[in-house]
């Protein structure tokens, strides 16, 4: 409740950060992940929630305690307990720097996939369309052979759970339309997969339904993928 009341940071978010023991809401104040009376850390992840940062994605500060403690308690805990909103924002830009590395090392991949969702619902729905779009294994297939497909991108959306409305959206790859307002745009065929030629494409999806955004990032699905997964078993 207190610390609720003090970052305004919802007490189910708060009871999943100390799930994965990222803040601790009681105990010493020597404890590992004890935030401090001021908060400091649970202020900056309320910031990360609002570019679509989820609890479970922070464990990876708990797995560097772990593992390295000198290096959590040297370099990641001073830069979580900045006030400064340039080394805040740096923070952030480095979580993101860092999800987009993932995903540029999947098993197999050639190309980095930006999902931007606009005009979502709400942020909620922003986030579920970004994803699933982004992990869709049609859309990534078709990110792979340079297939401007937007069929398989709405379609995505549309499963992902996210209020969508097709005589609404548009999509968008690189600087190439292919739906606006719902309506399929003349297609430039030769123009439309260069877009998704090179290591980074980027999608953008807008519903017009409301001012929910979110963004999500993926890598293409090639043969190389089915050829590692196929030779090693667990």
């Amino acid at each position: 409740e207190e610390m609720s009341a003090a970052t305004g940071v919802d007490r189910e978010r708060i009871k999943e950060l100390e799930s994965f023991g990222l803040v601790c809401s009681h105990g010493p104040e020597s404890a590992r992940y004890y935030d401090g009376d001021d908060y400091i850390i649970l202020s900056i992840v309320k910031d990360l929630f609002r570019y679509g940062v989820e609890p479970r994605h922070l464990t990876m500060y708990k797995h560097f305690a772990e593992r390295e403690a000198a290096f959590f308690e040297t370099i990641v805990m001073p830069q979580l307990r900045q006030r400064n909103p340039d080394a805040r924002r740096a923070a952030t830009n480095a979580l993101t720097e860092l999800a987009k590395a993932i995903a540029r090392d999947g098993e197999g991949a050639t190309k980095l996939i930006q999902v931007d969702v606009r005009g979502a619902a709400n942020r909620d729905d922003a986030r579920r369309a970004a994803r699933t779009i982004a992990g869709s294994s049609l859309v990534k297939a078709a990110v792979y052979g340079a297939d401007p497909n937007w069929g398989r991108i709405l379609c995505a959306a549309g499963y992902s759970g996210a209020q969508v409305d097709q005589e609404k959206a548009d999509i968008i790859i690189g600087s190439v339309a292919l739906m606006l307002a719902g309506d399929i745009q003349p297609l430039d065929r030769k123009l439309a997969s260069a877009q998704l030629a090179g290591p980074e494409v980027k999608i953008v999806v807008d519903l017009h339904l409301g001012s929910g955004e979110a963004t999500a990032w993926g890598c293409d699905l090639t043969e190389q993928y089915v050829d590692i997964n196929a030779k090693y078993t667990t």
